[in-house]
């Protein structure tokens, strides 16, 4: 068609079989420029291709974007498991702290119990003096 259509002369020539000088001129102008404006195949063709190229790049990128959703909410869960075992951890904390107070009470109470028993030695000593002084 494009040989055909190649320019207004060729058409205005085959107009010339059926139209007068004139009308097959304006035809033949009009019909030129007509063609002029028409979507090619090659222009529809590349289209195609486009379309096809933005379909794949469409797929990889909803693939990713379903990637993306399976690690976030992989994260989420860990994220739960931390929170779960950060709480364990403060409760295990809390227990800590509360042995060590009571050990720290039981430290308090020995070293009373201690200088019980120092001043217990003491009069121990001071009796077992009295004794070999009596002795002697």
């Amino acid at each position: 068609m494009q040989s055909i259509l190649s320019s207004t002369e060729t058409i205005r020539q085959k107009f010339l079989e059926g139209f007068n000088e004139k009308q097959a001129t304006l035809l033949a102008e009009v019909v030129y420029h007509a063609y002029q404006d028409l979507v090619k195949t090659s222009d529809f063709n590349e289209l195609k291709e486009i379309v096809r190229d933005l379909a794949v790049a469409q797929k990889r990128t909803e693939s990713r974007l379903e990637e993306l959703s399976i690690a976030q909410k992989e994260m989420t869960e860990a994220q739960c498991r931390t929170d779960e075992k950060l709480g364990q951890l403060a409760e295990a904390q809390c227990r800590t702290d509360e042995k060590l107070g009571q050990l720290a009470e039981a430290q308090c109470r020995t070293d009373e119990k201690l200088g019980q028993l120092v001043e217990a030695q003491c009069r121990t000593d001071e009796k077992l003096g009295q004794l070999v002084e009596a002795q002697c």
